[in-house]
């Protein structure tokens, strides 16, 4: 029995290495073609496999190269961050394909080879052996200088896309540098290998990426609205703040659109001070620390008066490390001012970006609340339905065809 058990598991732990090797790697295309002044090389055998392995894929370049006693040839190896087979076979309505110069690169080459899977190319490259040197360079590098002597892979890292440019575009101008590189070290070195791959696959998105937490960036800001930001302090309201100096009259008020704003760093707390209204008046958000947690109060100043503190229902506060947010107006008022803030963000010790948010709204929102007032009225009216159901009596008694008919009072 217990036999059985052990050879059950590693059954089992065999199955599950199966599995992940199986999906776990990741495999690319590889173009390969050589120039037309290359020195003739024997063609070497590959297996009868759709996929290769890194191992296979690098015994094929050691066979192709071996046996060479002049000099090494320049590897040249332009590296995409995500390639398909796909890329390769897109057109567009008009039938233009997304590589026009790496055809004609490939169609006068002297040799051509395209391997549509292969694990890991650049890591079987790294196995041609201590004859062979590794460059990295980057595609805008105009002046690519290569060591005079011994074989070298220089390895190019093509670049990411632009804000602007959708995949056919960014791989039509890949296409583009390919071509200019490429022509630049052919007139340097006659003998040139060429390879055009990538690090994933555009298709599977890789399973080993480090997980990346996606930041959600603020909106757009209005052309008005308050902006502070540097390492100490960082605030924007994308709605303009309003102060109405006279709360007995809130139809004069102030839109505070272009503030003038300073800090103020000290050791018991920070402030923001900004100037508006001519330099009447002046507002100062005061960050103070208490317990690991930071809070903020407004003082407002006039004209040859001092600092007064502005109260409000909503206590503003966060934990360190955390940044304060509100979509919902905030009243900041005492016996005769009254600021508002709406949507606004602000948070001291930023170092430029805004942390995780610290919300003024509750876990517990209006439509929350409104989603389970009608999920429990919905629950309700099924349960009735069900012992309604269930009250429900079926018949019990039956006519006999040779007795006598069964009479049922209305009582009954």
């Amino acid at each position: 029995m217990a036999v059985s058990k052990w050879v059950m598991m590693k059954s089992f732990l065999l199955l599950f290495v199966s599995v992940v090797l199986v999906f776990g790697n990741e495999h690319v295309p590889v173009l390969v073609w050589e120039a037309k002044g290359s020195v003739s090389r024997q063609i070497p055998d590959l297996p009868s496999l759709s996929k290769l392995s890194s191992e296979e894929f690098s015994d094929f370049f050691i066979k192709k190269l071996s046996g060479e006693a002049g000099p090494q040839p320049l590897i040249a190896v332009f590296v995409e961050e995500n390639l398909s087979v796909e890329d390769f076979s897109w057109q567009d309505a008009e039938g233009h394909i997304g590589f026009p110069h790496l055809e004609n690169l490939t169609s006068a080459a002297k040799r051509v080879e395209f391997f549509p899977s292969v694990h890991a190319p650049l890591k079987g490259l790294k196995r041609l052996g201590y004859r062979w040197q590794t460059l990295q360079v980057e595609d805008q590098e105009n002046d690519l200088s290569l060591p005079s002597e011994g074989g070298v892979v220089l390895i190019v890292k093509l670049g990411d896309a632009r804000i602007d440019e959708d995949r056919p575009e960014f791989l039509k101008r890949h296409d583009y540098v390919i071509s200019e590189i490429y022509n630049d070290l052919v007139a340097k070195s006659k003998d040139v290998i060429a390879l055009y791959t990538s690090r994933h696959s555009s298709l599977v998105e890789p399973a080993y990426e480090p997980l990346v937490r996606r930041v959600r960036s603020a909106p757009d800001l209005d052309e008005n609205a308050i902006i502070w930001n540097d390492t100490d302090i960082i605030f924007y309201t994308t709605v303009t703040p309003v102060f109405i100096p006279n709360t007995k009259d809130p139809t004069k008020f102030i839109n505070i659109s272009k503030p003038m704003c300073n800090r103020d760093v000290r050791a018991a707390s920070k402030s923001l001070k900004c100037k508006f209204d001519n330099n009447n008046y002046r507002l100062e958000f005061r960050f103070t620390t208490v317990n690991k947690y930071w809070y903020l109060n407004i003082y407002i100043t006039d004209m040859g008066s001092n600092g007064t503190l502005l109260s409000t229902d909503t206590e503003i506060y966060a934990p360190e490390g955390f940044s304060y947010h509100c979509s919902q107006n905030v009243t900041f008022k005492n016996d005769t001012v009254l600021l508002i803030l709406r949507n606004f963000q602000i948070q001291p010790d930023s170092k430029g970006t805004f942390d995780d948010a610290y919300d003024c709204v509750w876990f517990f929102t209006v439509p929350i609340w409104s989603g389970l007032l009608v999920t429990t009225i919905l629950v309700i009216i099924l349960m009735m339905g069900l012992v309604a159901l269930m009250d429900i009596n079926t018949m019990d008694r039956f006519d006999d065809p040779k007795g006598k008919p069964i009479n049922i009072n209305v009582s009954e």
